[in-house]
């Protein structure tokens, strides 16, 4: 079994349009993905490092 030491949440969106053209939806999409996507990582990968007793 290999252990997890690190995690390192480095992925993310953002539309090709200019912060001012951006809808509400565009918004919602980039913190679905940007935000959301790294609490799920986190968690997961957290869980397991508790397991570990490899949290710092």
């Amino acid at each position: 079994m290999v252990e997890i030491e690190i995690l390192v949440n480095n992925a993310g969106i953002h539309p090709f349009k200019l912060f001012t053209e951006m809808t509400e939806d565009d918004w919602d999409k980039v913190m679905n993905v940007n935000l959301k996507g790294m609490f799920n990582c986190t968690k997961t990968v957290l869980q397991k490092m508790i397991e570990q007793n490899t949290v710092k």
